[in-house]
């Protein structure tokens, strides 16, 4: 997994070790501890790889390399901002790890254009979280597989939380940069 940072080897890793132990309990399934255990590495495998799926999809077929930054959707509000300021960001933003850091190098139109496609990839997993609640179905603990679902949209939030957070402050630099050359 050359060139992938240690998070995305990480992730990588973990969901194929997911769908290994998955594989691997499958023909023990009669066997109660083993079918919990490879319940438990279907939803963490789902969860894992619809994530590495859809962001890679997602990025490469329906984001546009340079988004609009300006667009309204990307714009976050005074009120906004005050919430996140409310929630303390600035604190816990830091332990959130980045999935591409290469991203996010560079010049700051291009670090806020990848706050933008970073925000539109987590939003879209977050719908995809509860898709594990129709396992419930088949396997019954409805109440589990809720809870799965709920701490992966959160996450998800989190990330674009911290991109909607951090995209205002980008912006000003830039604007103050490219004024700054304007005066040159």
């Amino acid at each position: 997994m050359s060139g992938k940072s240690p998070f995305q080897a990480f992730l990588h890793r973990a969901a194929a070790a997911s769908l290994l132990v998955l594989l691997l309990c499958i023909p023990f399934w009669h066997v109660a501890v083993l079918e919990s255990l490879g319940i438990t590495a279907l939803t963490v495998f789902y969860h894992l790889a619809v994530r590495l799926f859809l962001g890679e999809w997602l990025l490469m077929r329906l984001i546009p390399a340079h988004p609009d930054w300006h667009a309204r959707r990307y714009r976050v509000s005074p009120r906004e901002q005050a919430l996140y300021e409310r929630l303390g960001v600035k604190r816990w933003k830091r332990s959130m790890p980045t999935y591409d850091p290469a991203e996010y190098s560079g010049s700051l139109d291009h670090i806020i254009e990848a706050t933008c496609r970073s925000e539109t990839v987590h939003l879209c997993n977050v719908p995809a979280s509860f898709v594990p609640l129709l396992f419930s179905l088949a396997f019954g603990a409805f109440p589990v597989f809720l809870l799965t679902s709920l701490a992966a949209a959160a996450l998800d939030l989190a990330f674009v939380i911290v991109q909607r957070y951090n995209r205002p402050r980008l912006i000003r630099a830039y604007e103050k940069q490219t004024a700054r050359r304007a005066v040159r």
